[in-house]
């Protein structure tokens, strides 16, 4: 394993097989790492340009299962809506299917903080309005 990456914790592990079925333009590679440099972020979408081009998603470890999860779909997102601009409606749309995957693979009972349709049509609302 490279140095300062991690294994992803177990609880993680359904989010990830839900968020791999996702459809993007490339395969999905996740990454768990102890820091991703920069002190506000906590996850990164990047398009790897070597053969095979593949995203890496980032998530920096150590912010609880919650926060990472969210991460998780909200970077799996950017890769789902990739070639449109950043936080509009196509990623909007694709955070919420994302959302919606994760929410289906629950590992905890009650493990639900929104309300996945309302927070699309909001996410949408506010895209158009610009």
């Amino acid at each position: 394993m490279k140095r300062g990456y991690l294994p992803f914790p177990d609880y993680a592990m359904p989010w990830i097989y839900a968020l791999q079925k996702m459809p993007t333009k490339y395969l999905v590679t996740f990454v768990y790492k102890k820091s991703l440099g920069k002190a506000e972020c906590l996850g990164r979408c990047e398009l790897a340009l070597r053969k095979p081009r593949h995203f890496v998603v980032s998530v920096e470890a150590g912010h609880g299962p919650f926060v990472e999860r969210d991460t998780l779909v909200h970077e799996v997102a950017h890769a789902m809506a990739y070639g449109h601009a950043d936080h509009g409606p196509a990623w909007g749309i694709a955070f919420a299917r994302a959302y919606k995957a994760v929410e289906a693979s629950k590992p905890y009972p009650g493990d639900s903080f929104i309300d996945v349709a309302a927070l699309s049509r909001r996410l949408v609302r506010g895209a158009l309005r610009g």
